[in-house]
């Protein structure tokens, strides 16, 4: 949770990561959130993937990019 009140959630995946994979995490999160009463205070809740300018957090992430360029 962010100070703005922002849940923001990034996903990552071997073969990318669709806007459909993102809308069902948003509505199974959004679902047991509030299911389960879990944040006190009103949220908005964000699910993404991360941006290009995203660091790489774990070695899985490193192996996938070897070789990728950056284009644009």
């Amino acid at each position: 949770m962010r100070p703005n009140k922002i849940l923001e959630i990034l996903l990552d995946g071997d073969n990318g990561v669709s806007i459909d994979d993102c809308a069902q995490v948003s509505r199974h999160v959004g679902f047991h959130l509030e299911e389960e009463n879990v944040v006190d205070n009103a949220y908005r809740l964000e699910v993404s993937s991360p941006g290009i300018d995203s660091n790489f957090v774990n070695n899985r992430q490193y192996q996938k990019n070897i070789g990728r360029t950056r284009t644009g």
